[in-house]
């Protein structure tokens, strides 16, 4: 062998040796969280102030429970959080303020100062307009902004509609981008990602994300990472086990083809 042809051998075995560990072992660690249970759905986690926001259908009362209307009799979502005390975690507590109703609230977007939160609610959450309304409960997305006295009343979106789910609001940390998953018509699947860019007049009119994104199947939970990367879940592509956690890059101002995440995150 040649000294020329030596060099690169060794060079090639150097880095194979040096690459080894990461190789075989799992980029991820998954545990349970102490608080999950196996009676209820626990899901949609996000960091907040110190805590963990999530949303759960957990029942408020063993006297009294709502369902909701899809006919299932299922309890709707509430959000809920949790704070933890010298490594240990508290007793998960109702998101404080008027955010949770008797219909479904979640998942939630807190702003990095945590005086602005973004979150999906059917748009009729009380008996009164449930009661008055001809129309399907859908759900949209609703604003709340934290002042002295605690979280105000949340304002509806300009873009929800009584035709179609709007829900499911994740922001770019520069919080110039908005984007959510929409069952509107001219959609290439069933629930989409569409995007929003912030401007003197407020939220653009929402864009779909495209073919690039978008399956022909559904798209939902998106979750920002800095302002050039959205995590989210899926059932198209190559998903192996219904809803599978993709994420898509922003390169030259375009979005990248989604990647899965595999295992041990997707199974």
């Amino acid at each position: 062998m040649g000294m020329k042809r030596l060099k690169v051998f060794i060079l090639f075995m150097f880095l194979v040796i040096l690459t080894q560990p990461l190789c075989s072992q799992d980029k991820y660690k998954l545990e349970r969280m102490p608080f999950s249970t196996s009676d209820h759905n626990e899901f949609s986690p996000y960091y907040f102030q110190g805590g963990l926001i999530y949303c759960s259908d957990k029942r408020r009362s063993y006297i009294v429970n709502y369902t909701d209307t899809s006919g299932k009799g299922q309890t709707p979502f509430d959000i809920y959080i949790v704070y933890k005390s010298d490594s240990v975690w508290r007793k998960p507590e109702l998101f404080p303020g008027p955010i949770n109703t008797i219909s479904q609230e979640g998942p939630l977007w807190c702003a990095a100062n945590g005086r602005q939160i973004y979150f999906s609610r059917n748009l009729f959450s009380t008996t009164r307009q449930m009661n008055k309304s001809t129309q399907k409960n859908n759900m949209g997305i609703f604003i709340s902004e934290f002042i002295t006295t605690g979280w105000t009343e949340p304002r509806a979106f300009q873009y929800n509609s009584t035709k179609y789910n709007v829900m499911h609001p994740a922001i770019s940390e520069d919080g110039k981008q908005l984007v959510f998953a929409s069952d509107m018509p001219g959609g290439l699947g069933g629930f989409d990602l569409y995007i929003c860019k912030l401007g003197k007049n407020g939220w653009s009119q929402p864009k779909n994300m495209g073919k690039t994104v978008n399956s022909s199947k559904d798209e939902a939970f998106p979750f920002f990472y800095k302002t050039d990367r959205i995590y989210y879940a899926s059932r198209g592509w190559n998903s192996k086990g219904g809803f599978d956690i993709f994420y898509t890059q922003k390169i030259n101002d375009s979005w990248s083809l989604p990647q899965n995440m595999n295992s041990p995150i997707n199974t």
